[in-house]
């Protein structure tokens, strides 16, 4: 049998399921459930996409939709290095992962938070410097849309230049966010979080070794 994929849109949870029977637990019972199985995983970002308003601009050259790309962030702490990561899974042309680490001291103490801020950022960079004219950046923190859109106030350095940034890049594409619930099950939410965490392990086993070899 071939493989599906699940989009929810009103349930219990939503976002994306590898299984029916995964997709069944958000939506049976839910009253105005709101759910559709796919073939490919792009075919489910894009009703996700467009059932929640984020339809694709129209070039002006061809007439065809400008190219998307859906971003699923989040990011990983180490209290032994105060260390802070990102792990993020971006889905456009093709699907890949990005990762990396910082420990910037403005935002350092956010612990988790400020990799998945970090995720954000650079989901928005690598977007615009491949030539994508909006994102969707998928987050379970609830800050990462809020400061950008000004619902929070953005009253610590960290956040204040994560505003800036978000204002500057705002301009030279579309930035959505869509917030999905941490560790419910979300395939990719949890495939973000699992890279950050190895981002972090990868670090400290070359740390390791390091001291191993002095």
């Amino acid at each position: 049998m071939a493989k599906k994929y699940y989009a929810v849109k009103q349930g219990r949870k939503t976002g994306i399921f590898n299984s029916w029977l995964e997709c069944k637990e958000q939506v049976e019972g839910y009253k105005n459930a709101s759910y559709k199985g796919f073939a490919t995983i792009k075919e489910a970002q894009n009703y996700l996409e467009l059932e929640n308003g984020f339809r694709r601009l129209q070039s002006t050259e061809n007439n065809k939709p400008s190219r998307t790309l859906v971003a699923y962030v989040d990011g990983s702490f180490s209290e032994n290095q105060n260390m802070y990561s990102y792990g993020c899974v971006l889905s456009g042309d093709e699907t890949k992962t990005i990762s990396g680490i910082g420990n910037n001291p403005d935002i350092v103490a956010m612990r988790n938070v400020a990799g998945e801020l970090l995720g954000a950022v650079e989901a928005i960079k690598w977007a615009y410097e491949n030539n994508y004219k909006s994102i969707v950046i998928y987050h379970d923190y609830q800050g990462i849309a809020k400061w950008a859109t000004g619902e929070w106030e953005a009253k610590k350095e960290g956040t204040k230049k994560y505003v800036e940034f978000i204002n500057r890049y705002k301009n030279l594409l579309d930035i959505k966010f869509n917030k999905v619930e941490a560790h419910s099950g979300n395939t990719y939410n949890e495939q973000a979080d699992q890279i950050a965490r190895e981002a972090l392990a990868k670090v400290f086993n070359n740390i390791d070794g390091n001291h191993g070899s002095a």
